[in-house]
C-alpha cells in the first residue's frame, strides 16, 4: 500500500492555522481541492472537499484523514512515485474561489512482485517521461556519490589521524636513538683517549727501564767498584732470539720480499748474531 509516514502530518500542520486562523483578519478557507501533478506538470483535480463553519477538532482531523486517504487511493491506483498539490480554497461570491495557501506532497505506490518496469503514466514513453526517469536517476546516483566521498574522506581523516600519531612515535624514537649515539661516541672517544694514555705510560716505563739497563753497569761499577759487563735491554735480546731461531727456509722466504739492500742488512744481522756468544 502507498504511504508515508510524515504526509499525514505535514497536513495537519498545514490545514490548522488555515482552518482556526489566529487573528479574523487571516482569511479563512472554505474549500480544500486535492490535485494530482503529472510528469508534464498539468494540474487533475481528485478531490475537492467543503469546509463547513461551524470548525471544531473533530472537522479538522476528519478532513485531515479524507485528504491523506484519498492520495493513498488514488496513488496505488495509478502507481509508481506520484506527485499531488492540496490546496486551500477562499470563496469569492458564488463560483470564483482564490488559493490562499498550497501544499506539495509526493506518494510512492506499493509494487508486487510480479511489476517490474517504471509506471507507464508517471514515466511515459515520451520525452517528459524520459526527463523524468534521468532526473530520478541522477539524484539517486548524486545520493549514492556524495555517500561513497563521505566514507572515503572519513576513510582517509582516520589514516591520517594513524599516520599521524605514528610519525610523531618514531620521530621520538630517531631523537632518541639519536642521543644514544652521540652517548656511545662520547664514551667510545673516551675509552680511547684512555687507551693512549696507558699506551704513552706503558712505553715512557719501557725508555726508562732500557735507559736504566744501560746505564746500570757503570752505577754498579762505581758504586761497589765491580765490573758487570754490558747489559742487554729485553727488546735486544728478543730480536736476537727471533735472529738465531731463523732457519734457511724462512730466510728465503723473507727474502724473497725484501729488497737486496734490506736483504744484505737482515743477513748480515744474522750472521752477526750467530757468531755472538748465547750468554751475556
Amino acid at each position: 500500500m502507498a504511504n508515508d509516514g510524515e504526509n499525514r502530518k505535514k497536513i495537519g500542520r498545514w490545514l490548522r492555522p488555515l482552518m482556526f486562523p489566529f487573528d479574523s483578519e487571516e482569511p479563512s478557507i472554505t474549500h480544500v481541492a486535492l490535485k494530482h501533478v503529472s510528469v508534464t506538470g498539468k494540474f487533475s483535480e481528485v478531490r475537492l472537499i467543503k469546509i463547513s463553519s461551524n470548525r471544531d477538532e473533530a472537522l479538522w482531523v476528519s478532513t485531515v484523514g479524507d485528504l491523506e486517504q484519498t492520495a493513498l487511493d488514488d496513488c496505488e491506483g495509478s502507481g509508481g512515485v506520484q506527485k499531488y498539490v492540496i490546496q486551500g480554497l477562499e470563496e469569492n461570491g458564488t463560483t470564483t474561489k482564490s488559493i490562499i495557501s498550497r501544499l506539495t506532497l509526493r506518494y510512492t505506490a506499493t509494487r508486487s512482485e510480479e511489476e517490474t518496469g517504471f509506471d507507464s503514466d508517471s514515466e511515459p514513453a515520451n520525452a517528459q517521461g524520459i526527463t523524468a526517469q534521468i532526473m530520478r536517476h541522477n539524484e539517486a546516483r548524486e545520493r549514492i556519490d556524495k555517500a561513497a566521498w563521505g566514507n572515503i574522506i572519513n576513510t582517509q581523516r582516520l589514516t591520517i589521524e594513524t599516520l599521524t600519531e605514528q610519525n610523531a612515535v618514531l620521530m621520538q624514537k630517531h631523537l632518541d636513538m639519536i642521543e644514544t649515539i652521540e652517548e656511545l661516541a662520547s664514551a667510545r672517544h673516551q675509552r680511547e683517549l684512555e687507551t693512549m694514555q696507558e699506551t704513552n705510560k706503558a712505553e715512557n716505563r719501557q725508555r726508562v727501564a732500557r735507559t736504566l739497563t744501560t746505564l746500570l753497569p757503570a752505577v754498579v761499577k762505581k758504586l761497589t767498584g765491580a765490573d758487570i759487563g754490558p747489559v742487554t735491554d729485553p727488546d735486544t735480546l728478543s730480536m736476537r732470539a727471533i735472529l738465531q731461531s731463523l732457519k734457511e727456509d724462512q730466510l728465503e722466504q723473507i727474502t724473497a720480499i725484501l729488497t737486496p739492500e734490506q736483504s744484505m742488512a737482515l743477513l748480515s744481522m744474522v750472521k752477526g748474531e750467530a757468531e755472538k756468544p748465547t750468554d751475556n
